[in-house]
């Protein structure tokens, strides 16, 4: 058998441009132009609401996280506070509060270490000096010509004076 091929070839119609424009391949993928406009103003306005919310959101977890560490600094001076008013209340006899600090006078003589060991005794130490203030109001305390032992020493080199919290003497 044999077979035939016939080579056919398309017949082009002529047609006016303004009916190609119209109703050809083309008027399927074009848009009419104010539905490109609006699609352009949704979107712009989608992705600048999603900023805004984005920043809000952002914004509020930070101020969230703020308010959160404000609440616990309160809670600290709170509790700062009423250890404060508690620790008014627990000098023991003979000593004097100052600044919410208890202070004790010994009338008792001899060395500094004696006297360290002597606050140490009495769950103390020897006072440091961190003010003026406290100096002044130590002072007002001594009696004329008497002296007595602060928490400063040099027992670690000779003239080199530190606090007995390791504190350089200049340091305060």
């Amino acid at each position: 058998m044999e077979e035939i091929y016939i080579n056919l070839k398309p017949v082009k119609t002529i047609q006016s441009r303004s009916a190609l424009n119209e109703r050809g391949p083309r008027s399927s993928q074009r848009f009419p132009a104010g539905l490109i406009l609006c699609l352009g103003l949704l979107s712009f306005f989608l992705l600048a609401g999603l900023i805004i919310v984005s920043t809000l959101y952002f914004y509020s977890t930070q101020c969230s996280a703020a308010s959160q560490n404000v609440s616990s600094l309160i809670n600290k001076e709170d509790m700062l506070n009423a250890s404060l008013t508690e620790r008014e209340r627990t000098c023991p006899p003979g000593w004097m509060m100052s600044n919410h600090t208890c202070y004790f006078f010994s009338y008792g003589t001899g060395s500094w270490e004696k006297g360290r060991q002597d606050c140490t005794n009495r769950e103390a130490d020897l006072a440091i000096i961190n003010s003026v203030n406290e100096q002044m109001l130590l002072s007002d305390f001594i009696e004329e010509d008497t002296h007595i032992w602060i928490g400063v020493t040099d027992r670690e080199e000779e003239g080199k004076w530190k606090w007995i919290d390791g504190a350089q003497l200049s340091e305060r």
